[in-house]
């Protein structure tokens, strides 16, 4: 990848994005002049983002904004719009044979089994399957 790098015209501009900064080597490094860190955004600006989803259906999901954020735990604006995707997809593929309330409630116990699993952890209850 470094010789890659390196044999690219002057011209071009290349931008790279990683949540693993540790894993990369200074000689990676290098090659990059300009560095941003983006952190994770804290708990409001989360929570304003799940309420900005929430506003997209037309009925009740059963959680506060907070709660469901809370809920899902994502550890990036990545996870939150992973859940959402998700939740949108299952949806669709109810094609309203199960109330929204419902499936939200189990896309997030499937949520969380699943990543808790993923963190190591083992999980406390297995998925509801609809």
């Amino acid at each position: 990848m470094l010789l890659q790098l390196d044999d690219l015209p002057s011209y071009c501009v290349l931008i790279g994005a990683t949540n693993h900064s540790e894993l990369l080597d200074r000689a990676t490094w290098r090659r990059f002049e300009i560095r941003l860190d983006l952190e994770r955004p804290n708990d409001e600006r989360m929570t304003e983002y799940f309420a900005n989803r929430l506003k997209e259906y037309p009925e009740k999901s059963g959680y506060t904004p907070k709660r469901l954020c809370a809920a899902v735990g994502p550890k990036s604006v990545a996870e939150a719009k992973e859940f959402f995707s998700d939740l949108q997809r299952r949806l669709a593929l109810e094609q309203g044979q199960i109330e929204f309330r419902a499936l939200v409630k189990h896309r997030v116990t499937a949520w969380t089994t699943q990543h808790r699993r993923y963190d190591g952890e083992s999980p406390a209850t297995k998925p509801v399957s609809v």
